[in-house]
């Protein structure tokens, strides 16, 4: 017999502790309001204000509780105390094998041209691009492979007055580098491979995986090539590694030639990448499969 009553008060009650929570210091309306956004969103399915008002199933008018939601949520000014606290709470489920997965992304809006600062963004799904914003997320994975958002932002093209892909990496980084530090292992797709992005982490000693594209120039037994010419003649055994030693701006890194001789990833780890492929591990599970 399954106890639908018993389960619902388990999760009402996880629900409430849990927005209790990540409002520690806010006012007692704004707790409330916190409560009632974290509670419409899991129960619609939705973030859109309309589809969180109708899940509250309020007393009043259904236009008032959309009203004073977008009310609410236009006065909110405390989103980094209100992460802080949300980190600080979901921190005893990181352990040694955490790793950070940092990805861009979009969002297109085709139905709301007029929308502030909308511009546009290449729509990776559909394969052209549309009115919408560009975001920067990051997430850390557990032990068990369960992602957990520890960033996301949301920020416009620079011809609507964003600052840019470059800024708003540089901005995760400082974020991750702030509630991390520099030990657990930051993990990028070819989007990030930059001489920028590389410098910054080197300069702060911070541990990272970048998957690196074919035309990346390394120095290898003293002369220059890219990455394309350095592997093109390997022939790699499914889930074999081949290692070189290479330098970009006189740091050194490990570049490895991944599975299928031609995929290289470049690493900066303290504990060398064999650890990253123990049995069962999360980032042996990923394969270096990125999106």
């Amino acid at each position: 017999m399954i106890y639908y009553n018993t389960t619902g008060n388990r999760l009402k009650r996880g629900l409430l502790n849990f927005t209790k929570s990540i409002s520690d210091g806010f006012t007692k309306p704004t707790g409330k309001f916190i409560a009632d956004m974290v509670y419409g969103m899991i129960g619609s399915g939705s973030c859109k204000l309309t589809e969180i008002g109708r899940e509250l199933k309020e007393e009043i008018s259904f236009k008032k509780t959309v009203d004073r939601l977008g009310r609410n949520l236009s006065a909110f000014s405390e989103k980094e105390v209100l992460m802080t606290n949300y980190l600080a709470m979901v921190r005893p489920y990181f352990g040694a094998d955490t790793m950070l997965l940092i990805d861009g992304g979009d969002v297109t809006k085709p139905c709301s041209p007029k929308m502030e600062a909308i511009g546009s963004v290449y729509d990776a799904s559909e394969s052209k691009y549309g009115d919408g914003y560009w975001t920067m997320g990051a997430v850390a994975l557990t032990e068990n492979g369960q992602p957990i958002p520890v960033y996301e932002n949301l920020y416009p093209c620079k011809a609507q007055g964003g600052d840019g892909f470059s800024a708003e990496t540089k901005r995760v980084l400082e974020h991750l580098r702030k509630t991390f530090g520099g030990n657990v292992p930051r993990i990028f797709d070819r989007g990030f491979d930059s001489g920028n992005v590389v410098k910054e982490l080197c300069r702060n000693n911070e541990a990272f995986i970048l998957r690196v594209n074919q035309n990346r120039v390394v120095v290898h037994n003293g002369k220059e090539t890219n990455t394309e010419m350095l592997v093109v003649d390997l022939i790699c055994v499914s889930k074999r590694l081949q290692k070189y030693s290479a330098f970009m701006k006189n740091n050194k890194f490990f570049l490895y030639a991944v599975f299928d001789g031609i995929s290289c990833v470049l690493a900066h780890l303290r504990t060398g990448i064999s650890h990253f492929f123990k049995p069962n591990s999360t980032f042996r599970q990923l394969c270096f499969d990125f999106p």
